[in-house]
């Protein structure tokens, strides 16, 4: 950034007698004899003055601003912030380009947000995390969806014949009526049997004791018929030839299921069973050995949990809460399912939330591949070891401070130092068989044989990753901004102060440390370039004006390219300060890169 003035003085040719003392503002010949300043070029003998020098406003023609900062218009991020030639210029970026975008300038420092709850209809969102309401008979429960928006899931209470949701209580919830036979398909009103021609119609209980009819046609075995008082079968023959028949008379549960052991229309002791959960709130309720809906105490036949709120059992996260119909019901997951040969599941004590944890880089591992060999543990994944070339303008690529970085990602890298005019990144065989390329870049516009390389790997499936100082900007290449997502690319802002705007990408949560939404880092150095993100890039890191110190976009041929911006102090021959761990916020620069190689290496 090379901030100039280019000043001049202006004087008339008039009668002041500035410039030269020819009546006709020519020479005489050997040059000038006035006593004044010559505005002009002097041709030499005989030539004439070419003008006067201007003062050049470089200020002109640009969008100025009278005080540096940043605010919201409507859905418009703008950004008042000095340029490399000292001009305050307005930059605006419209928020709302990013599905579910805006403009937030309710925190300390306004800055496009995304809201969470985009695509989710507004008649499913909420405001309070616990609260119920009926609608008719549903009772709607609001709750976390797990992304952050609040939403009501939704109970039919009436899918159990006469459940009602009701809210005259403290607390709104599904409730049944006392009748647990209400509504049943089939109900009879007197327990008995009776004959239509051969058919023995039979009230008598079900599994849960309501009184329901069947009807059995008794000319189906041994020339049988129905007749009698009370109405039952009679045969000729020997009705339960050919049927296995259970021992004992009376029932049982089974888990869920209700075993039953009884005489049939035929007269023959047959075994039945019922699962009780296919009703609607259904169980086995054991005591009495009959199914039940918990019609008149909802709670019955559930071990209720105590207290309300989330523990760990050894690995596995327990959660006590109440459910539609107000009992505490305890829901659990094994944390532990999430161990693998890489990686160890459990749960957090302190937190009561499942945690999984990498096992230390380099353990051995085997991923499947039976093509693949020398596999090990990196960052929580079993891979081969990560091939990266890594091309500097300077000595970079040696840095002895940065080589552990990729030691504790079980990369191999090679470095390719001094491509100061670009030696190296302009040959496809410096990318052959990289699985990540980095690429520092200072201060010059990449060639033509460059760029085609670089596409040329890219096209293939290659990750990218451009750092350096003026790598975009000063002079400007539009065309490797647009490559990295970046807009038009250009100079500014210069500052370090930067924050974390999405904490959720694999980058920023591990595995070398985890980074929360709005932590602030210091760069290294203040001297970046203006990266504004298009609609395909992801920015982690970024500037309050909305230009990207991180961001990562998807490339056509099915890799990435990621832009580290800045981390230079100039010239292309000092050291990468956010990589170095010298200066900025350290050791979160370093551990950030650890995290971008590593989700790089797994691209």
């Amino acid at each position: 950034m090379n901030r100039y003035w280019i000043t001049g003085l202006l004087c008339a040719v008039v009668a002041l007698g500035c410039g030269d003392d020819d009546a006709g503002g020519t020479d005489a010949g050997g040059g000038d004899t006035g006593g004044g300043m010559d505005a002009g070029t002097d041709s030499g003998g005989g030539g004439t003055d070419s003008g006067t020098d201007a003062f050049v406003d470089p200020c002109e023609g640009l969008t100025l601003c009278a005080t540096a900062g940043v605010a919201c218009s409507g859905d418009s991020l703008d950004t008042c912030a000095e340029n490399a030639d000292g001009c305050l210029v307005e930059t605006s970026m419209d928020c709302a380009a990013v599905a579910g975008g805006s403009c937030d300038d309710s925190g300390a420092t306004p800055m496009c947000v995304v809201d969470p709850c985009e695509g989710v209809p507004a008649a499913d969102l909420c405001d309070t995390d616990g609260d119920r309401v009926c609608t008719d008979d549903t009772l709607r429960m609001c709750a976390d969806n797990g992304s952050g928006c609040l939403v009501f899931t939704d109970t039919d209470c009436a899918a159990m014949p006469g459940g009602v949701c009701d809210d005259s209580g403290d607390m709104p919830m599904c409730v049944l009526p006392p009748d647990p036979c209400e509504g049943i398909a089939g109900a009879c009103a007197t327990e008995g049997t009776s004959c239509t021609d051969t058919t023995l119609t039979t009230c008598a209980p079900n599994a849960f004791g309501c009184l329901v009819e069947t009807m059995d046609d008794c000319a189906d075995r041994a020339g049988g018929t129905c007749s009698g008082d009370p109405a039952a079968c009679m045969f000729t023959g020997d009705p339960c030839d050919g049927v296995t028949e259970c021992e004992t008379l009376g029932s049982a549960c089974d888990g869920p299921d209700l075993v039953t052991c009884e005489t049939d229309a035929f007269g023959c002791q047959v075994e039945s069973r019922t699962t009780c959960t296919d009703e609607m709130f259904g169980f086995c309720d054991e005591p009495t050995a009959m199914c039940s809906t918990a019609a008149v105490d909802p709670c019955m036949g559930m071990v209720e949990c105590d207290p309300e709120g989330v523990s760990c059992m050894d690995d596995t996260r327990a959660v006590c809460a109440a459910n539609a119909f107000g009992c505490l019901a305890e829901t659990t997951t094994d944390c532990a399912a999430a161990t693998d040969m890489c990686n160890v599941g459990s749960c957090d004590a302190d937190s009561g939330d499942c945690l999984v944890t990498p096992v230390a880089d380099a353990t051995v591992c085997d991923d499947g591949d039976p093509d693949t060999t020398g596999e090990a543990c990196y960052g929580g994944t079993c891979r081969v070891a990560c091939a990266v070339t890594f091309i500097s303008q300077g000595d970079q690529a040696n840095s002895a401070n940065i080589a552990p970085l990729f030691d504790a990602v079980g990369a191999i890298m090679t470095p390719f130092a001094a491509n100061g005019t670009g030696v190296h990144s302009s040959l496809p065989a410096t990318y052959a068989g990289a699985d990540v390329a980095i690429l520092h870049l200072n201060n010059r516009l990449l060639s033509d044989e460059e760029f085609a390389a670089l596409n040329g790997y890219l096209d293939g499936g290659g990750v990218l990753l451009v750092t350096g100082y003026d790598s975009i900007g000063s002079p400007t290449d539009a065309r490797l901004a647009g490559l990295m997502g970046c807009g038009g690319g250009g100079d500014g802002p210069f500052s370090g102060a930067t924050t974390v705007t999405n904490a959720t990408h694999p980058i920023a949560m591990g595995p070398a440390q985890t980074f929360t939404m709005d932590q602030a880092l210091t760069a290294g150095n203040t001297d970046h370039d203006s990266c504004r993100p298009d609609a395909a890039a992801t920015q982690i890191v970024g500037f309050a004006g909305g230009q990207s110190k991180l961001q990562i976009v998807p490339h056509a041929g099915g890799g990435a390219v990621m832009y580290w911006n800045g981390n230079d102090t100039c010239c292309g021959t000092t050291a990468l300060q956010d990589w170095e761990g010298v200066t900025g916020t350290q050791p979160d620069w370093q551990n950030l890169f650890v995290n971008t190689l590593t989700h790089l290496c797994s691209l």
